[in-house]
């Protein structure tokens, strides 16, 4: 599965969306709230919800949740939901799948449960558990600028295969890609691929990646095909709209 943190990107966006279509692969763009206006929810999630993609949150200001309030987190939370509702509505779509992931990965929060708040939120909002956290357990690390498009097609599919990967280091004030060794007998042969459409590195990695992963015999499926995210049983209408 591919996800796209970061967006919407109005320059970058189409173009991925455009390699996308080329190949027929669906993906999962989740976005920032405050970057959503009227050009990119028509360039951006307008078009990615007439393609066929999933669109999910990833906070309001992309700010470390951790940092947050429960107070603050529910309601920052809720606004970049709510901000993905408009592309809905204009594209006649109703994506029942309510998906959200963590800036920087960060659900760590000290003085309560951001699980908990989840799911609180989801019955107050829904009246069922319909918001659902999103992780990934391939990262292709290509927000770091030593990254090429090869590294990071390379990278990920060393992490799935096994061979040669990459991971980020801090040295000197300064994120360095520093070399790993991946065993092949417990790679795991497929899963949540994190990638970033604000970088123009990663927009060209993704047909060196589509182009690799076909070759060796994967198929990239929606979020939504897979057990651990897929909203079978459940309507996750806003209960404001119901009779």
């Amino acid at each position: 599965m591919l996800t796209f943190d970061d967006g919407p990107d109005a320059k970058r966006g189409p173009i991925l969306l455009d390699t996308l279509k080329k190949y027929g692969v669906q993906a999962t763009f989740f976005m920032v709230g405050e970057n959503i206006n009227a050009t990119t929810s028509e360039t951006n999630l307008q078009r990615e919800l007439r393609d066929g993609h999933l669109i999910g949150a990833h906070s309001l200001h992309h700010l470390n949740s951790n940092t947050l309030s429960e107070a603050a987190f529910k309601k920052d939370l809720w606004e970049s939901i709510s901000k993905l509702f408009p592309a809905m509505k204009a594209e006649g779509i109703h994506q029942k799948e309510v998906y959200f992931r963590y800036p920087f990965g960060a659900y760590d929060a000290k003085t309560y449960n951001q699980m908990n708040t989840i799911r609180e939120l989801s019955y107050e909002k829904y009246g069922e558990n319909c918001i659902n956290f999103v992780f990934w357990n391939v990262d292709s690390e290509d927000w770091v600028a030593a990254m090429t498009p090869e590294k990071i097609a390379d990278g990920i599919m060393a992490q799935l295969e096994g061979g040669t990967a990459y991971e980020h280091v801090l040295v000197n004030g300064k994120y360095q890609v520093k070399e790993y060794h991946v065993n092949p007998a417990t790679a795991p042969k497929g899963g949540v691929i994190l990638m970033h459409e604000i970088h123009d590195r990663s927009v060209a990695a993704v047909p060196l990646l589509i182009e690799k992963l076909k070759r060796a015999g994967y198929e990239i499926v929606p979020l939504n095909a897979v057990k651990e995210y897929y909203f079978a049983g459940k309507t996750c209408e806003l209960k404001s709209k119901r009779p």
